[in-house]
Parts: structure tokens; C-alpha cells; sequence
């Protein structure tokens, strides 16, 4: 799954163990951190599989070591949402 675009402001009860998930477990970037490093802990919730939804978007819902739900979404290459209208042409 490709994250195309996120951010996210936590104040985890965990650093260590929620860093791990996030920048470890589901590879995103860490642009700035604040606070000490403690014991690292791994795995992921799943709280629902990935599902095509009827607007065209995949969507797993998962959960963050404190238990805070997350929604990760695949846009497909076709969808339109990867479309960037700066280069379309305009509409008259």
C-alpha cells in the first residue's frame, strides 16, 4: 500500500513503542520528534482487513500501540483521485 500523503501529532504514552509502529512497522517518514527513546514494542491490530470500498479507495483499519484507531487508504492508480487537474486543460 502507498501512502501518498499523511501527518500525524501524537503524544503516545509509549515514544519508543509508538515510533517503532510508525516509523518501523508501517514506514512512514518521522519529520520531528520530541521526547526520550524508550523500549521499542512490534505488531500491528488489525481491526478490519483491507476492503475495496464502492468508491473505488482500499481501506484497513488498524490500531496504534494506545489504542488509537487508524484508517490507512489506497488510492489505485486509475482512480481519480491521482489525478493531478493542475495538468489538465481548462474546462470552458
Amino acid at each position: 500500500m502507498e501512502v501518498l500523503s499523511s501527518r500525524i501529532l501524537l503524544h503516545p504514552v509509549d515514544l519508543g513503542r509508538s515510533r517503532h509502529f510508525y516509523r518501523d512497522v508501517l514506514g512512514l517518514a518521522v519529520y520531528r520528534e520530541f521526547g526520550s527513546l524508550a523500549d521499542p514494542a512490534a505488531g500491528v491490530r488489525v481491526l478490519r482487513e483491507p476492503t475495496v470500498e464502492p468508491w473505488g479507495l482500499t481501506e484497513v483499519w488498524i490500531e496504534d500501540p494506545d489504542g488509537v484507531g487508524i484508517v490507512l487508504v489506497e488510492v489505485p492508480g486509475d482512480h481519480p483521485l491521482r489525478r493531478d487537474r493542475r495538468l489538465s486543460p481548462p474546462t470552458v
